[in-house]
């Protein structure tokens, strides 16, 4: 009796104590973390396949617009410079007549011939230049179908005009340097009839000065138009061709002069070298 005695009090003690203990409650779990995101490297963007753009398929017309501009532009000029070559012509066969009309030896005749002959030249090579097409009008109505034609890849259509016009402005540059070298000869010619005319010819004082004048102003015009025509003009090709490598960013060498000197037996001849 006595151990379960003491035992109760024990039992007592303990469930006090068990009682005196705070509550915890229920057991907590911890909200799982998402991990933190590993940073990557920026990944390039793929350059797309270059293909061809409107502006590229657009550079076919816009050469054919350049070229019927230049085309009109030489027509204009066509008509203006065959007007006044017929007018030019036209001068040179009346100074002929009427050196012939006041002519009292053969010589003076031959000369008089001579001169209307070289005026009446003139007058049909004039007329002829005024109803021929000239190359560039012929090169946009040859290549204006081309353009638009899409069997053809743009760059194809366009290489093609390019080509045309190049080999175009070469024939220009050539025949521009043969018709300056001619017109300086026979502006040459025609100053040494002025001074047939004006200097020692027997004609009177009067017909001497109008027949040596009239020549005179011929041989300075045709002196004059060679000189231009080498120097300072382009044909309709080439100013159609500097004007599209102009707008195409391409740098054109346009005259030049450089020194040359070269060495012969005995010494050296020095000059200067012309790029036009």
């Amino acid at each position: 009796m006595r151990s379960i005695a003491l035992a109760l009090p024990i039992l007592w003690l303990a469930a006090h104590a068990h009682a005196d203990e705070p509550d915890a409650g229920p057991p907590t779990i911890a909200a799982p973390t998402a991990p933190a995101p590993t940073p990557t490297a920026p990944t390039a963007t793929p350059t797309p396949t270059p293909t061809v753009s409107a502006v590229d398929e657009d550079l076919p017309l816009r050469f054919r617009d350049m070229l019927r501009l230049e085309a009109s532009r030489a027509r204009a000029s066509r008509y203006f410079n065959g007007t006044l070559s017929i007018l030019g012509g036209g001068a040179v066969v009346g100074v002929g007549v009427y050196s012939l009309t006041i002519a009292e030896d053969s010589l003076t005749k031959d000369l008089s011939y001579l001169i209307i002959g070289s005026g009446g030249l003139s007058l049909l090579s004039a007329i002829l230049g005024m109803f021929g097409q000239t190359p560039i009008e012929r090169l946009y109505e040859s290549y204006a179908p081309f353009a638009e034609d899409h069997k053809f890849s743009a760059n194809q259509r366009l290489v093609e005009g390019e080509e045309a016009l190049r080999v175009m402005a070469g024939s220009d540059a050539s025949s521009r340097r043969i018709g300056g070298i001619t017109n300086i000869v026979v502006g040459a010619v025609l100053g040494g009839f002025a001074i047939f005319f004006g200097v020692t010819s027997d004609f009177l004082a009067r017909d001497r000065i109008v027949l040596g004048t009239l020549t005179g102003v011929s041989a300075l015009v045709a002196i004059g138009s060679g000189v231009g025509q080498l120097w300072f003009q382009r044909g309709p090709a080439e100013l159609a061709l500097e004007h599209w490598e102009s707008a195409r960013g391409l740098k054109r060498e346009a005259f030049t002069i450089a020194p040359m000197l070269t060495p012969v037996t005995q010494g050296a001849v020095g000059g200067v070298s012309l790029t036009f």
